[in-house]
């Protein structure tokens, strides 16, 4: 695997890991359209599955954790 594709693929897993922090991680979602488009269909499906996997078999959304000085409300993830 080339430097390029492995840069996408740490890409990709940055994107699911703030998707899964912040929302519900689905493989259709669109913040994921350009991992998507970059990665073959083999490679991006194998990422997704083993990524969204390892996220929620090793992390919980901790909602609220943070509040910073305009309202705006960040969440974390915790180690499970």
């Amino acid at each position: 695997m080339t430097d390029a594709q492995l840069r996408k693929i740490e890409s990709m897993k940055s994107m699911m890991k703030s998707i899964f922090c912040y929302g519900t991680l689905r493989k259709d979602d669109e913040y994921l359209d350009s991992s998507r488009k970059e990665l073959s269909v083999t490679d991006f499906d194998k990422v997704y599955d083993e990524y969204s996997k390892y996220l929620s078999d090793t992390f919980t959304v901790n909602a609220g954790t943070y509040t910073d000085h305009e309202g705006c409300t960040y969440n974390s993830l915790e180690l499970t």
